[in-house]
């Protein structure tokens, strides 16, 4: 007969992303992961812990459309690009997200000191939940600081505050600090998530991938 560890009720599961805000993957992988979380019998006590990476630190400061940049940095046909986004668009449809090619591109740096800003009042995910639904849906530029302010105002931010924060270089230590503890650990593209601080998951995994890893996290929790 075997018996199983019981629940510590005071336990919390922490769950450390790095992602960024134009990553397809990340897109794909934030939902999935939310759906795990929100599945689990024990949703209430996981924390979800943003962290900034930057898929393309050399990606341009001014918006260009996404295919323009993508043909670029790959140096493949349009035709090509294309196809690699339907499928893309294909995935997220599966997971009822929206997903269009014809997007801005740019760099992220700013908008993860935006939302560093947000996780001082626990709202950095809600804010990375709209930003990639604009930014996939085609949605309004969120390349634009008075755009990011407004979506940060959308989320309960105060938007003056927002606007500083984008003005200035607020977070910019926190941002290079989260992307030098990714390279510390060995990430090589996102997502990728830790729970518990040992157990990772790289990529998008499935959303029973994901709830398997937060199941055997839990173990790991309530051994102590």
């Amino acid at each position: 007969m075997t018996t199983s560890t019981p629940h510590r009720t005071d336990a919390r599961l922490r769950i450390d992303l790095w992602s960024d805000v134009v990553c397809p993957w990340c897109y794909l992988g934030a939902a999935r992961l939310r759906k795990a979380i929100d599945g689990s019998p024990r949703a209430d006590s996981i924390d979800l812990v943003l962290h900034a990476y930057e898929l393309d630190p050399t990606a341009p400061a001014r918006a260009r459309p996404n295919l323009e940049y993508l043909t670029a940095k790959f140096g493949v046909p349009a035709a090509q690009v294309e196809e690699m986004e339907a499928g893309m668009a294909a995935r997220a449809a599966a997971e009822g997200l929206p997903y269009t090619a014809h997007r801005p591109h740019a760099a992220t740096f700013d908008i993860h000191r935006l939302l560093a800003h947000a996780a001082q009042t626990g709202a950095a995910e809600p804010l990375m939940t709209v930003l990639q639904r604009e930014l996939f849906s085609g949605g309004r530029d969120v390349f634009d600081h008075a755009v990011l302010a407004d979506l940060a105002a959308e989320v309960g931010l105060d938007r003056g505050a927002a606007a500083e924060v984008l003005a200035g270089t607020a977070h910019t230590g926190d941002v290079r600090a989260d992307i030098a503890d990714a390279q510390r650990i060995g990430v090589r593209g996102v997502p990728f998530a830790v729970l518990a601080g040992r157990l990772g998951v790289s990529g998008a995994s499935e959303v029973d991938g994901y709830a398997h890893a937060i199941e055997r996290a839990w173990e790991i929790v309530d051994e102590g």
